[in-house]
């Protein structure tokens, strides 16, 4: 839920956007983003999917700030993601899925876990 609530906030995601985050294309730049020097030093926030008035499916990065100004660890959320993910073998998958059928939850799945 951490990890949901800091793509969500720090990556200004509204909607339907936050599910699309991607764990398998994250953990594929994650080296990438993590070895960089300085202020370039980024979570790769990776999200795939369709997306309002754009034909197709579509895949974005948004580099989020390793930890920002006022000292918050964004990257924390995502290694212990992450961890966890690798600890059941699971490399490749949306990052937030529902335990059932182990697709993207959707917006209302999501709502519970908010409240």
């Amino acid at each position: 839920m951490g990890c949901m609530l800091v793509s969500g906030y720090y990556g200004a995601l509204c909607g339907e956007e936050v599910n699309r985050v991607d764990l398998g294309d994250m953990n594929q730049y994650w080296k990438e983003g993590s070895s960089q020097k300085g202020d370039k030093h980024h979570v790769p926030l990776t999200l795939v999917g369709r997306f309002k008035k754009i034909t197709g499916i579509k895949f974005y990065t948004q580099p989020l700030s390793w930890k920002t100004k006022d000292g918050h660890s964004l990257a924390t959320w995502f290694l212990r993601a992450r961890t966890c993910y690798a600890a059941e073998g699971i490399k490749t998958s949306p990052m937030f899925r529902n335990e059932g059928k182990k697709t993207k939850m959707f917006i209302a799945e999501m709502d519970v876990g908010l409240h």
